[in-house]
């Protein structure tokens, strides 16, 4: 499961870079940076996304404590995959806000999304891309009940 959950972020991580270059053909060349004001709102959706993320990106259904280590490790697969996607929905934001952005903008719309793509990049690398640190959040919100279950090894890695 993991390795699926990792080729899925990994495409949706290129996805971005294929699409900076899609809009480099198709927004103005121009030399000069945007206004501050659109830099600051792109800024501030990737910090909003990531509070958003680290509030309710790793929220779980709580493992009852007399659940069956099958029930357990089921139920600890499902909340995985779909925190994966929920998270990796909300740290897309910032990129997919300033592709709209960089149409709206006089001038720097190709700065405003790669200032986006890389806000979305660095939040899909540290709270999406399967790894020790999101398994650790997603288990101790499993267990957060007193249920216990070993996400690593539900999670076959």
């Amino acid at each position: 499961m993991l390795s699926s959950l990792r080729t899925v972020v990994s495409a949706v991580m290129s996805s971005l870079v294929i699409m900076a270059v899609a809009l480099w053909f198709v927004l103005p060349r121009r030399t000069e940076l945007p206004d501050v004001l659109w830099l600051a709102v792109v800024a501030a959706l990737g910090a909003g996304a990531a509070r958003l993320i680290r509030s309710v990106g790793f929220r779980a259904p709580a493992i009852a404590p007399g659940a069956t280590s099958e029930e357990s490790a089921e139920q600890a697969r499902k909340a995985f995959q779909s925190g994966t996607f929920s998270r990796m929905a909300i740290a897309e934001t910032p990129a997919i806000a300033s592709i709209a952005l960089a149409f709206v903008a006089d001038e720097g719309g190709l700065v405003l999304y790669l200032l986006g793509a890389v806000i979305s990049l660095g939040l899909l690398a540290t709270y999406v891309v399967p790894s020790a640190a999101t398994i650790a959040r997603t288990q101790e919100s499993l267990e957060r009940d007193g249920g216990r279950v070993d996400l690593t090894t539900a999670l076959g890695a």
